[in-house]
């Protein structure tokens, strides 16, 4: 279309300038200079202009090529039940919130209660090898852990708010380039009480989180 647009404007600009010299330099008649070769030049510029606005229309609904088509995963939920009597058990999702399957993607998942202060310490099992799959857009993952045994004292601990329960992962994918790409995390929670700086109760919320 551009082609067009351009031999439009070329056949426009050259039918005006011409009619515009048989009008001032020529003792032809004035209204044979703009009906026989101004209007139709003028028509020409008009319906290249049209053609431009089509094109300005149709390339702004085209995606951007050069928009970056990867993906990205993400924690996007973590909740905590922690019944009264009972024993906790926490959940973690994830999601590929882009636009292409993260290949061979691993989770690694560790959940413990620490005193707050101490949640740095907290390390994922070297051993632990997690299973490669793939995760395509706008698709979740379930991580669901109950702790083994539970001291109740910790209940007391969490509601002072002097420790809490800690969600640590390490999420690594490939994108459809071949690029290793990674999501580290740390997640806190107050279980059933919540925690006053803004983490509701039940719920999980994001100490610190790093990717690329």
């Amino acid at each position: 279309m551009s082609s067009l647009i351009n031999w439009l404007v070329a056949i426009g600009c050259m039918l005006i300038g011409s009619g515009v010299g048989v009008w001032g330099l020529t003792d032809v008649n004035k209204s044979i200079a703009i009906w026989l070769i101004g209007f139709p030049g003028a028509v020409c510029l008009v319906v290249a202009l049209g053609f431009e606005f089509q094109k300005i229309a149709s390339d702004g609904n085209k995606p951007n090529e050069g928009t970056d088509r990867r993906a990205y995963v993400f924690v996007t939920d973590g909740d905590v039940a922690n019944p009264a009597g009972g024993i906790a058990t926490v959940f973690v999702n994830i999601k590929n919130t882009g636009q292409t399957p993260a290949r061979d993607l691993t989770w690694r998942a560790k959940f413990e209660v620490r005193m707050i202060g101490d949640e740095h310490k907290i390390v994922l099992d070297p051993d632990a090898v997690g299973v490669k799959q793939t995760l395509p857009p706008g698709e979740s993952l379930s991580y669901k852990y109950t702790f083994p045994t539970w001291d109740f004292k910790i209940d007391a601990l969490l509601a002072a708010e002097t420790a809490a329960i800690f969600a640590l992962g390490e999420i690594r994918y490939k994108d459809n380039a071949g690029v290793d790409r990674f999501t580290d995390y740390l997640l806190k929670s107050g279980g059933r009480f919540g925690i006053k700086t803004g983490v509701s109760p039940g719920k999980f919320a994001t100490v610190e989180i790093k990717s690329n």
